[in-house]
């Protein structure tokens, strides 16, 4: 349990301090990218977590029940302190996770395009410094149901 408490904790703390490093735009987190093929809009999700119990997260996620099951959210004080709200009836969320690590590691979005019956996501992970502890680092991006597709991940 208090294992627990310390994890939540620390992701509260750097959620709360890296809030504006994840923003796409100043105004409002909403993003398209320009790329061959179909450009798909996309939000960013802040201030969400991975749960301790759960080793292995899908690409996708497309209903509440299954979102709840995999993550929590990580609420802070403040103004922006609150969870990015999805609306599971007309968005779905694609996922990018890493494994547990005790180093600093940012994933950002470069690129999300439709086309073949795909959904394709670019991104990059740029490792920082060594942290006094583990996190699981992520990056969740609302996109609408209109852009349904199987979801690829493509790391740069």
């Amino acid at each position: 349990m208090k294992k627990t408490f310390f994890y939540l904790c620390a992701l509260v703390v750097i959620a709360s301090c890296s809030g504006s490093q994840n923003k796409t735009t100043p105004a409002d987190d909403s993003a398209s990218t320009e790329v061959a093929g179909n450009s798909v809009d996309y939000k960013i999700a802040e201030k969400y977590f991975i749960k301790n119990d759960v080793t292995t997260v899908p690409s996708s996620v497309k209903d509440q029940a299954a979102f709840d099951s995999y993550f929590g959210a990580a609420s802070v004080m403040g103004e922006n302190g609150t969870p990015t709200k999805i609306d599971f009836s007309k968005e779905y969320v694609i996922v990018v996770s890493h494994d547990p690590t005790n180093k600093q590691i940012e994933i950002k979005p470069l690129a999300l395009s439709q086309g073949g019956g795909n959904i394709t996501l670019d991104y990059t992970e740029t490792e920082g410094e060594e942290q006094s502890f583990t996190q699981r680092p992520l990056l969740m991006l609302i996109v609408d149901k209109k852009y349904d597709g199987n979801v690829l991940l493509n790391k740069k």
